[in-house]
């Protein structure tokens, strides 16, 4: 297989751990109260949070 079909793949994957990420953190989120305009920008908040934390922890 090509490298690049495993990157295609990471991806793939990394999109739905995302999306898996945010529902979660929508749900904890509406449960503490947030209103949902606030929601939008926390939730981006978290996940650069969680990427920076991903690269720090790969480095």
């Amino acid at each position: 297989m090509p490298f690049g079909y495993d990157l295609d793949i990471f991806r793939v994957y990394q999109r739905k751990f995302e999306t898996k990420l945010k529902v979660i953190v929508k749900r904890m989120l509406g449960q503490f109260g947030y209103s949902p305009d606030m929601q939008l920008l926390a939730t981006e908040m978290v996940l650069k949070q969680a990427e920076m934390i991903a690269s720090e922890l790969a480095a």
